[in-house]
């Protein structure tokens, strides 16, 4: 493993609305909260559902990023997989939200 990180909090909202943000393509430059991502686009357009595509223009490095869901299981998790845009200088990086009731609010927990 080249990189790996994983942190967890627990929010005050429904797994269901917390879901709802996080699998939001629309949302991702604003979670992002770096300014990395210039902008955000998804192919095809409508639902997101396994399959859909998540077009990230990135600052970092000036280049696009095309990644691919994998995961959709509401209100419990979503996890996309980026197709690597420097070819053999990054291997294949997923990232994963999981939610679950804990208490009164959710616990997220967020992957690299």
């Amino acid at each position: 493993i080249d990189f790996e990180y994983s942190t967890e909090t627990t929010i005050n909202a429904s797994p269901q609305a917390i879901f709802d943000i996080v699998s939001n393509p629309a949302r991702h430059a604003e979670l992002a909260g770096s300014d990395e991502l210039n902008s955000i686009r998804q192919a095809p357009s409508g639902a997101v559902e396994v399959g859909t595509h998540i077009i990230a223009e990135e600052t970092v490095k000036r280049l696009t990023a095309d990644s691919v869901v994998v995961t959709y299981d509401s209100p419990n998790s979503f996890s996309w997989i980026v197709n690597p845009a420097l070819g053999e200088q990054i291997r294949r990086i997923q990232w994963w939200f999981r939610m679950s009731s804990q208490g009164g609010g959710t616990k997220v927990v967020h992957e690299v």
